[in-house]
């Protein structure tokens, strides 16, 4: 088989201005861009990443005035933020050559006859370890199953299936090259591409990456067996493709006749050998054309085996600073003029000062005697191998993880012994006192990233524990207190975590509901984070009680100079009542909304806000609008609410085209929308007037509700039906 990619502290930044002067270091750790409600709910662990359109302006009046502040506006589209998010679809013809090249000296596997049945009937997931051959044996059945000189194309990862549609009416084949992260394929979008590869009859491949948590999320969500490409023996890839490059016989027997008096094939052919390094071996032998002296040491010249050599080679330079200058300057320049390379590796040893110099002179500038000593700015001074033997660490296999907007590839650093990390901080902690002081200031300035502050987090709270008297939560009031957001959901991870505690749960309570009534904003947007956080998450009864008082407290005070934490609070109560909604507390997060609305006691317009973020996870609501469910009725009025209010009425609207478009493949979605829109229908008032002309202008044919929209529209038009005041 032959081879196959705080400004202001609530933080996303708005429009750039001019460049200022950058600031220093220290200041750096202090000031974040905006955060999102999707990176919040990330940070705080919420039970789904937000999506849809979102707009952030503290003291700005989105809908008919000016804005002012750190904006964010974050749409589904680059156009209008009513406007439905366009697909992105990277799609082009694979090259003829590229097929013969997959074709040329292919081994067929054993899972390969089997694999080009399933391809067929249905689309075809296929992963593999990187140099496995999967996409020459995804080009392969492609060509095998859809006929030879059939044209094919690519797919790129970010193409969006919900929106793909075959654009060449020629095409016989599809390779797409991963799934968008971000947009998990679901059983609906699954049944839709079948559909279109069997109107189209064409195939497709999915090439992925041999991802465990991946594989499984897709036989548990689709209920498809993705085959495991696992490459045929080198043996049998190395004479397949080697009787493809030389097809005579006696030549091939005259190239293998200089490799053997220096070398046995079978020692070079190692069973970890993937097909890539297969071609390489091949290619070798090829060049040398037979000459024992050109074979050389082929051992030496194989790239699969120079990096074993690498660490014993970097020994024996560790002492000369002009050969590992030389060293790293002939490896970027490779190939390039002797010269070039020489005053390369000259440049970079004056730029590097002592930090190629492992070991300084006995002797300073003034000439005192010294004894010679390690450098500490030594950059080969410890490899991560020692590192790791010297802690009782390993370093795991290289996994794919497909957490964030992007999938990216770890090699996690694990402990030998279980739960040693545990131990070693549990004891730094209780023993070392200064020590305790060092690690919060070391760890309150982390960089902004979920991947760093649920760690730190759950760090925090077990310090807790393991501190316990009147000051446990000390170290956490201080994170609380912060300027950085990304300090405040580190707090509110280690609210969390100490809460497990069954002393402590007491002590997180009791400065919870004196946080959310504090005059300083920190505190209180720590408590909406808790909220949505394990903590609340938990106790969901309690988390809405936090956020209702969160919510009374700004009431009536948006656009006044003097509260601008204001802004911020309402954000992060927004994220807490996302986070969970989406955990399982759907109705009682609904009951809620209705209750305050009822009262009157919050500000009706936040709250309408709010429950139009919720229609961003339809699941809960088509449920209960599809049958004949209790809640149905207060959902159709809120949704009139909603509709009718300035400052809810774009995202409420974008949330329910965007489900009359999911409707079109999700039959309880086409009911529930169907169902909804002919009881808004029974009273049109300016809000709804507006949703259906929306609904009028950008609806496609077999969306639910669009019919009933457009008689309405109709109707209003002839005069049978008026706009009520």
């Amino acid at each position: 088989m032959t081879p196959g990619a705080e400004a202001p502290s609530e933080e996303l930044p708005g429009p750039t201005p001019a460049a200022p002067e950058s600031p220093a270091d220290d200041e750096l750790l202090r000031t974040e861009a905006e955060h999102g409600v999707s990176e919040l709910i990330d940070a705080i662990g919420g039970a789904a990443r937000a999506t849809g359109p979102f707009v952030y302006a503290p003291h700005g009046n989105i809908n008919a005035g000016s804005v002012h502040g750190g904006q964010r506006v974050h749409n589904g589209s680059a156009h209008d933020g009513r406007r439905l998010r366009e697909g992105r679809v990277r799609e082009g013809p694979v090259p003829e050559a590229e097929v013969q090249a997959a074709v040329f000296g292919f081994a067929r596997p054993d899972w390969f006859d089997t694999a080009l049945e399933k391809v067929k009937q249905e689309p075809l997931f296929l992963a593999g370890r990187p140099g496995s051959g999967r996409r020459t044996a995804a080009l392969n059945l492609l060509r095998a199953s859809c006929g030879e000189g059939a044209p094919l194309r690519a797919l790129d990862s970010v193409t969006e299936l919900d929106r793909w549609q075959p654009t060449d009416a020629s095409a016989r084949g599809y390779l797409m090259d991963g799934l968008f992260p971000s947009r998990p394929l679901g059983p609906a979008v699954l049944g839709h591409v079948r559909s279109l590869l069997a109107k189209a009859e064409a195939r497709m491949v999915i090439v992925l990456p041999d991802d465990a948590a991946l594989l499984r999320r897709l036989e548990q969500d689709l209920h498809v067996s993705p085959t495991v490409c696992v490459p045929p023996p080198p043996t049998m890839v190395f004479g397949s493709y080697f009787e493809a490059v030389v097809p005579d016989q006696r030549e091939r027997e005259r190239l293998l006749s200089a490799l053997n008096r220096r070398h046995k094939l079978g020692d070079l052919l190692v069973p970890e050998l993937v097909p890539a390094e297969v071609v390489e071996l091949v290619t070798a032998i090829v060049a040398a054309d037979g000459d024992p002296n050109a074979v050389g040491d082929l051992a030496d010249r194989l790239s699969y085996r120079a990096e074993r050599e690498v660490p014993a080679f970097m020994e024996k330079l560790r002492r000369d600073p002009d050969a590992l200058a030389f060293l790293l300057a002939a490896c970027v320049y490779e190939g390039l003029d002797h010269r070039l390379v020489r005053e390369e590796a000259g440049r970079l040893l004056k730029l590097a000062g002592d930090r190629l110099t492992a070991v300084l002179p006995g002797t300073d500038s003034q000439g005192v005697e010294k004894a010679e000593r390690p450098n500490p700015d030594f950059v080969f001074r410890r490899s991560l191998t020692e590192l790791l033997h010297a802690v009782r660490a390993v370093r795991q296999k290289s996994e794919i993880r497909t957490d964030g907007p992007y999938a990216h590839s770890v090699e996690a650093v694990v402990f030998v012994r279980h739960r040693q990390a545990e131990a070693v901080l549990r004891h730094v902690w209780r023993e070392y006192g200064q020590l305790s002081d060092l690690l919060v200031e070391w760890l309150r300035d982390v960089n902004r990233s979920a991947e760093l502050t649920r760690p730190v987090g759950q760090f925090m709270g077990r310090a807790a524990r393991w501190g316990g008297g009147r000051r446990a939560l000390r170290h956490i009031q201080a994170l609380a207190e912060s300027e950085r957001t990304t300090s405040r959901l580190i707090a509110a991870h280690a609210l969390s975590i100490a809460a497990e505690d069954p002393v402590l749960v007491a002590e997180v309570r009791y400065h919870l509901r004196r946080w959310s009534l504090a005059a300083d904003f920190r505190l209180r947007t720590t408590v909406a984070y808790a909220c949505g956080a394990e903590f609340g998450l938990s106790r969901p009864d309690l988390a809405l009680q936090l956020l209702h008082t969160l919510l009374l407290n700004v009431r009536g005070s948006q656009g006044e100079e003097d509260h601008e934490g204001d802004g911020r609070i309402l954000l992060a109560v927004r994220v807490a009542i996302l986070s969970l909604f989406q955990a399982g507390n759907e109705a009682k997060v609904f009951n809620q909304l209705c209750e305050w609305l009822d009262a009157e006691q919050c500000h009706t317009e936040q709250v309408l806000s709010l429950f139009g973020q919720l229609l961003e996870s339809p699941q809960w609501f088509e449920r209960k609008l599809a049958g004949e469910a209790p809640e149905q009725e207060q959902i159709v009025e809120i949704v009139r609410r909603a509709l009718n209010a300035e400052s809810s009425f774009d995202a409420t609207c974008a949330a329910l085209l965007r489900w009359a478009d999911g409707g079109r493949w999700d039959e309880t979605l086409f009911r529930a929308v169907e169902n909804l829109f002919t009881a808004l229908a029974r009273r049109m008032r300016f809000g709804e007037f507006r949703l259906f002309v929306e609904m009028d202008e950008k609806g496609a044919d077999g969306w639910p509700g669009l019919e009933t929209a457009r008689a309405s529209l109709s109707r209003w038009r002839a005069g049978e039906q008026w706009e009520a005041a």
